[in-house]
Parts: structure tokens; C-alpha cells; sequence
């Protein structure tokens, strides 16, 4: 909610920008535009009245109103449960991990293999580890679990040449080979 509160006031302050207009009077008409009927508008929740705008305004909506804070309570809390119901449609609770499982854990950089080895002190979250003996505190939303066998790297073997001394076949690891994907084949990448 912070984040599309940021995003409204960026936009409010864009456009006032783009049409020379003074920003914070938009802010202004933004905090003095009610929202909700019992809730009011943001300056009324603030200072328990209507604040002075360019638009003519009687007297009587300037006068302190105050919004008892039990309707306040009642009416954010009736709207955040609405909101719970509609994001919970498309939702489901994943499935709890155990320790020694393989997972991919999702990092800046992409997904990496790693194993569960235990539940960290936060709802949903785990302590992984990944093959380079790393260990991370991931949310469940960052887990997914496969069905391939996590290698820690102590346990790599490095390439090695065959018994037969006159082959030059070596062995590969068990990590696979990384390549520029096919619709790529067009563009230069740096």
C-alpha cells in the first residue's frame, strides 16, 4: 500500500509538472479529497476538518469534525478485509519442506540448486544451502522444490581422463552448459 501510495503522489506531481502547474496544490487537492464516506479524506483524518483549496468551500465543511476513531478502525479494517478476500482467490499455501530436500532458491542473479537444512526463526522461511557451502534465509515464495539431486561441491569430482590413457574423453561434471538462448542468435551481446 506505501508503494501505490508513492506511485499516485509521483504521478499527481508529474502531471502537475507537465502542466506548469503549482505541485503542491495538487497535493493539497489530493489530501482534501475524500476518499471513503466515513473514512474522509486524508487532512480530515489528520486535523479533524477540511483544509482551504482554490475551489469555493462554505464555511460549514471548514468547521473541526471529528471522525470517532472506532469508525476510523472499523472502516480501514472492513476495507482491508475486502482486499484479503479478493487476493486470497488466487492464492494457495505451499507446501512445508523438510530438511535435506532439494530445492532451487531465487537470488539477484536467477535460481540456484540448494538443499533445505533447516527452518529459520520467520514465518515460512528456511536456511538453504548451496553447493558452494553458502547458507541463505529464504521465504518459502523464494523456494522451489525439484527432484534433482543437490551435489555439494566438495563432493564434484574434477575432470578426469579415462583409464585408457590413449582416449582424450573426459568425463563432465554434473553441471550443464549455459548458452545464449535461440532467439538471441540475431543480437550482439555484451
Amino acid at each position: 500500500m506505501a508503494e501505490r501510495s508513492v506511485q499516485t503522489v509521483k504521478s499527481l506531481l508529474r502531471k502537475a509538472l507537465d502542466d506548469n502547474n503549482d505541485p503542491y496544490l495538487a497535493l493539497l487537492d489530493f489530501r482534501n479529497t475524500p476518499h471513503d464516506d466515513t473514512l474522509g479524506s486524508l487532512a480530515q483524518r489528520l486535523f479533524g476538518r477540511r483544509t482551504k483549496t482554490l475551489i469555493p468551500t462554505s464555511r460549514k465543511l471548514l468547521e473541526p469534525k471529528t471522525i470517532q476513531l472506532q469508525q476510523v478502525t472499523q472502516g480501514l479494517t472492513k476495507r482491508r478485509q475486502k482486499q484479503k478476500v479478493y487476493f486470497d482467490r488466487n492464492t494457495r499455501k505451499l507446501p512445508q519442506l523438510k530438511i535435506g530436500d532439494s530445492v532451487r532458491v531465487q537470488t539477484d542473479r536467477g535460481w540456484f540448486p540448494a538443499m533445505v537444512k533447516g527452518t529459520a526463526s520467520t514465518p515460512r522461511s528456511y536456511i538453504v544451502q548451496t553447493p558452494d557451502s553458502a547458507r541463505h534465509t529464504r521465504n518459502r515464495k523464494r523456494l522451489r522444490q525439484t527432484k534433482e539431486t543437490f551435489v555439494e561441491e566438495d563432493d564434484l569430482e574434477p575432470f578426469s581422463q579415462d583409464t585408457d590413457p590413449g582416449t582424450t574423453e573426459t568425463r563432465p561434471t554434473t553441471k550443464r552448459k549455459r548458452q545464449r538462448p535461440f532467439w538471441h542468435k540475431d543480437y550482439v551481446m555484451t
